[in-house]
């Protein structure tokens, strides 16, 4: 008796484990059939009409129409795709009037790829929203910043042209666990490269990130952070900055011929890793180093040609 009980309790299980994967399935299959595709300028004419005619999921393509689109783009609904198409990638263009360019705002799961962003304010602002990603945009000749991440986690700033922007790059504050990777960031006119400030255990790497009017990257007041495989080089001031930061990781960067030093970590910043990096020919070697210690850091396997304290170099 006691086995045939065992045996129905089972049959009865694999019923309902049966049961319940044909009813995601269904769920699933309803989501793909549901999604639905909106062509600008075909069936649209404004980019932002069709982000306002589109439901969670929906892919909205935005052709090259030749002249630019010149209007603000609020995203707000969950999960739409906005991908630019055709020979050229499309254009938006603030005209140096229109406020900011593409505002992700409140909402998740969103993708922007394959345009070009300019002449805004500010070229991509994301407001409290997680998990997006912005890959592969040139976003050049914005009055204030290319990239702009408030309050905003767990996104990824992947393969992006960030040229010639007034101020910075890329900027984040309070916002976690984002991904910076693969983008080229140059000639940002005032500020930094790359700026991560009060924003944890994000991953900086592989970037190139050159000729800026400040430092590269820094990282400022910004615990658990990863500074991984980046080429710094020829920014007017430092080239990796670790400003009242804690607990990071600076890795295998190369770091050269930036104006003042090429790794610094000021006198609030502890226990951070900066391991087999390769910094030569910045600052002076007077009163900026290729490498600039003033705290109590972790250094193991690091090429360079002068440090402060000395002894950070092999």
């Amino acid at each position: 008796m006691g086995v045939s009980k065992r045996n129905n309790f089972l049959l009865v299980l694999i019923v309902f484990v049966t049961l319940l994967i044909l009813v995601t399935l269904t769920l699933i299959g309803m989501m793909i059939i549901n999604e639905k595709t909106i062509v600008v300028p075909d069936e649209v004419e404004n980019i932002n009409d069709a982000v306002g005619m589109a439901d969670p999921g929906d892919i909205i393509l935005v052709k090259d129409k030749g002249a630019p689109y010149e209007e603000n783009v609020t995203i707000s609904t969950k999960a739409i795709k906005l991908i630019g198409v055709g020979k050229d990638q499309p254009t938006l263009d603030g005209a140096n009037v229109l406020g900011d360019g593409i505002i992700i705002e409140n909402t998740t799961g969103v993708r922007v790829n394959n345009f070009k962003i300019q002449n805004y304010a500010i070229g991509v602002r994301l407001d409290s929203s997680d998990k997006n990603i912005i890959k592969e945009n040139i976003i050049n000749d914005n009055s204030l910043e290319g990239i702009f991440l408030n309050s905003s986690d767990k996104n990824r700033i992947d393969g992006n042209t960030v040229n010639d922007n007034m101020r910075h790059g890329y900027i984040s504050s309070d916002s976690n666990s984002n991904i910076i990777v693969g983008n080229y960031i140059r000639g940002n006119i005032l500020d930094e490269g790359i700026h991560v400030i009060r924003s944890f255990r994000s991953i900086i790497k592989k970037n190139t990130v050159n000729s800026n009017g400040s430092v590269g990257i820094e990282i400022d007041s910004s615990n658990f952070n990863k500074v991984i495989r980046n080429d710094v080089n020829n920014n007017t001031v430092n080239g990796i900055f670790i400003n009242e930061s804690n607990f990071s990781r600076v890795n295998r960067n190369f770091v050269n011929m930036n104006t003042e030093n090429g790794i610094l970590l000021d006198a609030n910043s502890k226990i951070n890793n900066i391991f087999f990096n390769q910094a030569f020919n910045n600052g002076d070697g007077n009163v900026s180093f290729d490498i600039l210690d003033e705290d109590d850091n972790h250094f193991k396997g690091n090429k360079c040609g002068t440090s402060d304290p000395l002894g950070l170099c092999h």
